[in-house]
């Protein structure tokens, strides 16, 4: 239950600041992944919370998908002690909450 309320702040966030998402959401997400030891359950519904709020409110800030994703890259490569593995889940999770923005996901 307490888990279900913070996604739904998280993405009541993302859509009144897109800039919030690129600011602080996208790198504050990746750090505490690499820091934690790689638990990418949280970072798959993270992304499921951010990621459709901002392509949904971006573009009324000003902000694209390629800022999204530019931080995000951004972000993974500042991380050097990630293993390959867990930049990997984090890539794949980002694709599932893109395909889930544009409605095709499996």
């Amino acid at each position: 239950k307490s888990k279900s309320l913070c996604l739904q702040l998280l993405t009541n966030l993302c859509a009144l600041s897109p800039t919030a998402v690129i600011d602080s959401l996208v790198p504050a997400l990746i750090s505490s992944i690499s820091f934690d030891g790689g638990n990418t359950n949280v970072s798959k519904d993270a992304m499921m919370a951010i990621v459709p709020a901002y392509c949904k409110h971006a573009a009324s800030e000003g902000f694209s998908l390629l800022n999204l994703l530019s931080a995000f890259l951004q972000k993974c490569n500042e991380v050097d002690q990630m293993p390959w593995e867990t930049k990997m889940q984090l890539f794949s999770h980002l694709n599932d909450a893109l395909l889930h923005c544009s409605g095709e996901e499996n």
